[in-house]
C-alpha cells in the first residue's frame, strides 16, 4: 500500500490572541477558556454572525460535537443554540458544552443545575443573532 500524507495549515479567525493552552482546554478537554467562544461579546451583549459561524465549520458536524448539539448538516443551523451557550457559558465561567438551552430559546442552564435558569432575549437580524440577560 502507498499512502501520500498532505498536511496543511489553515488560519482560523480569532485564534491569535488565544494562547495555546486556553485552545487546548476548549478544543480538546471542553474546559472553560477565559471567556473564549465562537461569538464575541461587547459590554453585555454576545454577537455571533452565520458567516463567522461558517468560517469556523471546517469539518461538517464539528461545532455540534464541540458545542454538545445534535447533528446538523451545517454549524449555522445551530446559530442562536451557539449564542445563546458562550452568552450563558461566559457568565457562569464554564464551557458551552455544559450549558442546556431550552426548547423556546428564551433561557438555559447547566446540565448538573437544571435549576437555575438564566433568562436570555435573542434577537436575529439577518444572519446575525444578539443575545442579552433578560430581566
Amino acid at each position: 500500500m502507498a499512502m501520500r500524507l498532505t498536511e496543511v495549515l489553515i488560519r482560523v479567525p480569532g485564534l491569535a490572541d488565544v494562547s495555546l493552552a486556553d485552545r487546548r482546554a476548549f478544543f480538546k478537554d471542553r474546559r472553560y477558556a477565559g471567556g473564549f467562544g465562537l461569538s464575541r461579546t461587547d459590554n453585555t451583549v454576545t454577537v455571533l454572525s452565520a458567516e463567522w459561524l461558517e468560517l469556523w465549520e471546517m469539518f461538517p458536524g464539528s461545532l455540534a460535537r464541540l458545542y454538545d448539539l445534535p447533528s446538523r448538516p451545517r454549524g449555522r443551523d445551530h446559530l442562536r443554540q451557539i449564542a445563546i451557550k458562550d452568552h450563558v457559558a461566559r457568565l457562569l465561567r464554564v464551557h458551552p458544552s455544559a450549558v442546556e438551552v431550552s426548547e423556546d430559546l428564551r433561557s438555559a442552564h447547566l446540565l448538573t443545575r437544571p435549576e437555575e435558569r438564566h433568562h436570555v432575549d435573542v434577537q436575529q437580524n439577518g444572519d446575525e443573532v444578539l443575545i442579552r440577560n433578560a430581566h
